[in-house]
């Protein structure tokens, strides 16, 4: 752990001398469909927990892909949101629902956005090519990119769920946006993780080596989220009994920094 958390660390740094990168990050707010959201996270919060859930899979990914780049890992955990500097956050509910010619388009947004960025930017960030670490969580080409997209989409699993255990009972609903009705967030985000482990064998090989490469169960939320109220610092310590839920909740509390600590209990928004 303590070798994580000076890789994430130095990355961190380095990337501090980009200018003005944390502050465009911190100004983008995930989850724009959904309000209100209780706890809701900025994209550089988001980046620093897929990085530390990245160090949290690692005993297991290390022992089943060989020559895993750990350290590349981690800076694609970290950059992976980049590119929504330009282009803003697009939520998965809508991508669900675009057409092929709509997401053609966010594509070509996404890689124009890139280019902008590596020629802004300096080019290397942790003796790797920014560019090249940008076009990798488009393209999924290499197993560092395909655990960090999917712990991404994990770390998306555990906001939501901190949400409806908070008693939010919009997390459990559908929603009608421009692009239709987007599914509850739980069936979309289990189902993209499922598809992501069927389409990359090295995923489909992590499968149940850790409790976040198993799949998640369904309950009937519904029935939860009214015997649940918004966290205090003492009830964000306490397990809710869901598995995966209360791991990742632990790995913010064990390898978080006190900003995202206390971003986990301090309610912004209201019902």
């Amino acid at each position: 752990m303590a070798h994580m958390s000076t890789l994430v660390s130095e990355l961190l740094a380095e990337l501090s001398t980009f200018q003005a990168r944390e502050e465009q990050l911190r100004r983008i707010y995930r989850w724009r469909n959904r309000r209100p959201m209780f706890y809701r996270p900025h994209l550089f919060s988001h980046s620093k927990k897929v990085a530390w859930l990245v160090g949290t899979v690692l005993p297991s990914v290390r022992t089943i892909l060989k020559n895993f780049d750990e350290k590349r890992a981690f800076a694609l955990a970290l950059v992976h949101d980049d590119a929504e500097i330009l282009t803003g956050d697009y939520q998965a509910g809508d991508k669900a629902n675009m057409s092929r010619e709509q997401l053609s388009v966010l594509d070509k947004e996404e890689r124009e956005a890139v280019q902008v960025l590596a020629a802004k930017f300096p080019k290397i960030v942790g003796g790797y090519d920014y560019k090249e670490l940008l076009f990798d969580i488009l393209d999924l080409t290499t197993p560092e990119a395909w655990v960090a997209k999917y712990l991404d989409r994990f770390d998306a699993f555990g906001e939501g769920l901190h949400e409806i255990y908070a008693g939010n009972i919009g997390f459990t609903q559908t929603l009608h946006t421009e692009f239709g009705e987007t599914p509850r967030f739980t069936d979309l985000n289990v189902s993209l993780r499922e598809k992501m482990m069927e389409k990359y064998p090295g995923l489909q090989s992590l499968k149940n080596s850790h409790v976040f490469f198993e799949p998640s169960v369904f309950l009937d939320w519904n029935t939860i989220v009214p015997t649940r109220s918004p966290y205090t610092q003492e009830s964000l310590e306490e397990p809710v009994g869901y598995l995966q839920y209360d791991e990742w909740k632990k790995v913010i509390l064990n390898s978080g920094d006190s900003e995202e600590i206390k971003n986990l209990y301090t309610q912004q928004e209201f019902l």
